[in-house]
């Protein structure tokens, strides 16, 4: 089992199964910011992927889908 503990927005994407506008979405209007950069690419926490989903699954919950 893979212990990963930093997560691209392309690897969160791919992880939770959504389009990249939802996340990054999500990432800019709730403040989240990156735990570092890697190169060009935001690097964000375990919890921040969490996060993110959840706020994912609350708007498809209000939107009904």
């Amino acid at each position: 089992m893979e212990n990963k503990n930093l997560w691209t927005v392309s690897e969160i994407t791919d992880h939770i199964g959504t389009p990249r506008h939802r996340v990054e979405y999500v990432i800019e209007s709730r403040g989240i910011e990156f735990t570092c950069k890697m190169g060009n690419a935001r690097v964000y926490t375990t919890k921040d992927r969490d996060f993110i989903a959840s706020e994912i699954e609350k708007i498809d919950e209000a939107e009904g889908l």
